[in-house]
């Protein structure tokens, strides 16, 4: 075993026994998702990291590529990390607040507009 992989070992087996946790519900319904929602922010924000570094280290055109991966992965954090606050502290049923109480309903989001089927 390398010495990298010797660094990265317990950090990838925290990570598979917190994923088996969840997958097999060993945790209360409420700490399981706020696990599940700071997981993919921390998720999407080391893969953000990543590819800056990657871009870093990069001397042609895959410059560009991780840059622009990294900056997705960034701005998918920074939505989930707005998504988790939403669904975990203002939210009182778990989210559900927006599709009750909006005018807008997720339904209708996906209802395609008919200026567009002309």
């Amino acid at each position: 075993m390398t010495d990298t992989m010797r660094r990265r070992a317990p950090a990838i087996l925290l990570l598979a026994v917190l994923l088996l946790s969840l997958d097999l519900r060993l945790w209360p319904p409420r700490t399981a998702q706020a696990l599940s929602e700071w997981l993919q922010f921390a998720l999407a924000l080391g893969a953000g990291l990543l590819c800056g570094r990657a871009a870093l280290r990069s001397r042609s055109r895959g410059r560009v590529f991780w840059s622009l991966i990294g900056l997705a992965m960034l701005f998918w954090a920074a939505g989930q990390a707005f998504w988790a606050i939403e669904e975990l502290s203002l939210s009182p049923q778990w989210g559900l607040r927006w599709s009750r109480s909006s005018s807008i309903s997720p339904s209708m989001l996906a209802t395609p507009c008919p200026a567009a089927a002309v």
